[in-house]
């Protein structure tokens, strides 16, 4: 009986994980304390004219950090297990529009003219908004038949 040796997957580093749960946390915190009337000036972005930052202005720089140097990471692991070129091409091309296309939908979810759509009507529209596509976040009871059919 042969038994199969597997090789031990290599861990992730540990440092860019813990990095990218704190730079999230900071991120929440910070947009949550944006609407607040007295928040502190090391909490708000520094104005237009000003050198300096504050915690507020590297969020996303550090967001951008992670996802630089993640993306060499995930792509070398892929092209080690023997995944062809082809292949990773289409899993790029798939992730970039999947994200492309919810990043519409979240930019244009309040202002979706039913008109100019393809499919005008009140379930045509496709916006998070709105109760027919909002991809079961609200839930709505069945029709119930009236007078022996739906109306």
């Amino acid at each position: 009986m042969a038994t199969e040796v597997r090789s031990p997957k290599p861990a992730r580093p540990a440092c860019l994980d813990a990095f990218r749960g704190l730079d999230i946390l900071v991120m929440i915190f910070v947009n949550y304390v944006a609407g607040m009337h007295l928040s502190p000036a090391w909490l708000q972005h520094v104005g237009n004219g000003v050198d300096g930052y504050t915690i507020t202005d590297i969020v996303f720089p550090g967001f951008l950090f992670i996802v630089g140097v993640a993306i060499p990471l995930a792509l070398h692991k892929r092209m080690v297990s023997g995944e062809s070129l082809w292949k990773l091409a289409k899993h790029i091309l798939s992730r970039t529009f999947a994200l492309l296309f919810l990043g519409v939908l979240l930019v244009n979810q309040n202002s979706l003219d039913a008109g100019a759509t393809a499919c005008p009507g009140p379930y045509g529209t496709f916006s998070p908004s709105s109760r027919s596509s909002s991809f079961g976040t609200s839930i709505r009871r069945p029709r119930t038949p009236r007078n022996g059919g739906y109306s």
